[in-house]
């Protein structure tokens, strides 16, 4: 909430359960919404509900909400060394954001910053799913500009994705049961 200055048009992808919250106790944010997976009309339904600006963003008119923006937040899936896994669009929204120079925040909950063993078994799943339509992207912590977490605010990415828990690689055998 602190971390998004007053009056700011806040650009997001999907379902935002940060941005979720914090449009119920302001009222002051505008938000632009890239719709993934159909997820993104509740956030708009849910900012209208509390009294907030919103609307869904086609991807023809992404250029022009990037530059009409103040600050994009995404929120992670998971994320490891160096990547996160984000909402499907989310990658060209950190592209477009940073051939904008307008600086991504990643929301990173409690419980998505996953140790070494179980990120990479996680990433390479994903990377293995033979179809375009995976509908979730790897984006590298170089295009996100802070992480905002259990721990606070931080512009200090790589610190902020350390994993928050020993790798438990027995989640990683294969059983048939």
């Amino acid at each position: 909430d602190e971390a998004l200055p007053d009056g700011a048009v806040v650009l997001t992808v999907g379902w935002s359960a940060s941005l979720a919250r914090v449009v119920a106790s302001r009222g002051d944010l505008t938000l632009l919404v890239v719709d993934s997976h159909g997820d993104g009309e509740a956030l708009v339904d849910h900012a209208h509900d509390a009294s907030t600006s919103a609307e869904i963003v086609p991807v023809e008119y992404l250029a022009g909400a990037v530059a009409a923006s103040d600050c994009v937040v995404v929120d992670v899936l998971a994320c490891g060394s160096g990547e996160v896994l984000v909402a499907g669009g989310g990658a060209v929204v950190a592209a477009c954001a940073g051939r904008r120079s307008l600086p991504v925040t990643l929301v990173a909950a409690r419980g998505t910053r996953l140790p070494d063993p179980l990120w990479t078994a996680m990433v390479a799943a994903v990377r293995g799913i033979d179809d375009w339509r995976v509908g979730i992207d790897v984006v590298s912590a170089r295009e996100i500009a802070r992480v905002v977490g259990p721990r606070g605010t931080s512009s200090d990415v790589d610190d902020a994705l350390r994993a928050e828990c020993s790798a438990a690689t027995e989640l990683l055998r294969r059983s048939v049961i």
